[in-house]
C-alpha cells in the first residue's frame, strides 16, 4: 500500500482542503469560515495528509499554552476512508505535542462521528466532559424593541472570575468554557479574558452578582454569536438571553454549547428551552470533549 504522507498546507492546497470540506456535515462544514486563517498562522500547524500524490485529508494543531495543546478540523475525504488517513494525521500530531513537551491534548467530536472516537480512543484519548450543542436563528418575534436593559450591567474580569470559578457551569464542564466546537481551559481564559470574550454582562442581587452571561462574535461564521457561558437564576438568565439576543440582532445564529449528562444538567438549559433553541440530539449530550495525557 502507498505511503501516507503528512506535509504542512500551503495556500495552493485551498481549493483541495475546500473540495474534501464540502463532502462533510452534507456542506455544512465551519472549514470554509477558517481556513484562510488556518493557513496563514504561523503559531499552529496545519497539514495535510497525501495517499498516491493526492490530498486525502487534513487537520489542525494549536498549543494554547506550554501544558495544553488543542487538535481540531480532523477530515479525511470520504473516497479515501478505510486507509488509515485519521489514524495517521492524530499519531502525527501526538508525536508533535510530545516533543513539544505538552502535557494534555484536546478535541471535540460529535456524538455520530464514530470512526472518529474509534480512532482517539484507540490513541488514548479519555472522554473528559459531555456537552449538547444548541442553535437559534435570530428572529424579530425574539426582539422587543421596547424592552429596559438597564438592570444589566458590564461585569469587570474580577468578579466574573470569581463567579465562574464557583458555578454549576464551570463544575460540569471540568473547568473549561465551550466556544462553539473550540473548548478553552478556564485558567487560560483569565489571562487573555478581554481576547477570548467580547461581553461579559451580569444581574446583580444585593450587590452581588446574581446571574452572568458571556458572549462573542464567532470567529468561525460571520453569522454567529457564540454564548459561552449562562449561569444564575432561572428568571434573571431569561433576561440575560434576551440581552443576548438584542445584541446579536444583526448576526443570524446563537450557538451555546453547555455542559450535561445524564441527569446532571446545567440550569441554563431549562432557559434554552424556553427560548427554543434547537438541539440535534433530543436535549441529551451529542458533544463530547476528549483530553489525552502525554
Amino acid at each position: 500500500m502507498a505511503e501516507i504522507k503528512i506535509r504542512r498546507a500551503f495556500e495552493k492546497d485551498k481549493d483541495r482542503i475546500l473540495e474534501i470540506s464540502a463532502k462533510i456535515w452534507e456542506g455544512d462544514d465551519y472549514i470554509p469560515f477558517v481556513l484562510e486563517e488556518w493557513l496563514k498562522n504561523i503559531d499552529s500547524e496545519f497539514v495535510v495528509a497525501e495517499f498516491e500524490g493526492q490530498i486525502a485529508g487534513f487537520a489542525r494543531y494549536a498549543r494554547y499554552s506550554e501544558d495544553f495543546g488543542w487538535l481540531e478540523g480532523i477530515r479525511t475525504d470520504p473516497g479515501f476512508q478505510n486507509l488509515g488517513i485519521g489514524k495517521v494525521i492524530t499519531e502525527y500530531f501526538i508525536n508533535m505535542a510530545q516533543k513539544e513537551g505538552v502535557k494534555k491534548l484536546a478535541l471535540s467530536t460529535y456524538i455520530d462521528n464514530r470512526a472518529s472516537i474509534h480512532i482517539i480512543e484507540s490513541k488514548g484519548f479519555v472522554k473528559t466532559a459531555s456537552f449538547m450543542y444548541f442553535e437559534h436563528e435570530i428572529e424579530q418575534g425574539d426582539l422587543n424593541p421596547n424592552e429596559n436593559f438597564s438592570y444589566i450591567e458590564k461585569i469587570c474580569p474580577e468578579e466574573a472570575f470569581e463567579f465562574i470559578e464557583n458555578s454549576q457551569f464551570l463544575n460540569l464542564s471540568k473547568g473549561l468554557i465551550p466556544a462553539g466546537w473550540k473548548f478553552y481551559p478556564f485558567e487560560l481564559v483569565k489571562g487573555k479574558f478581554k481576547d477570548k470574550i467580547e461581553h461579559v454582562s451580569g444581574i446583580r442581587k444585593e450587590g452581588k452578582i446574581n446571574s452572568l452571561a458571556c458572549f462573542s462574535k464567532s470567529p468561525e461564521s460571520d453569522n454567529d454569536i457564540l454564548l459561552l457561558f449562562l449561569d444564575g437564576q432561572i428568571e434573571e438568565m431569561k433576561r440575560l438571553l434576551r440581552y443576548v439576543l438584542a445584541n446579536g440582532k444583526e448576526h443570524s445564529f446563537i450557538v451555546a454549547t453547555i455542559p450535561g449528562f445524564h441527569d446532571k444538567k446545567v440550569k441554563a438549559l431549562e432557559v434554552l428551552k424556553s427560548y427554543n433553541f434547537r438541539t440535534w440530539n433530543n436535549f441529551n449530550e451529542d458533544t463530547f470533549l476528549y483530553i489525552k495525557e502525554l
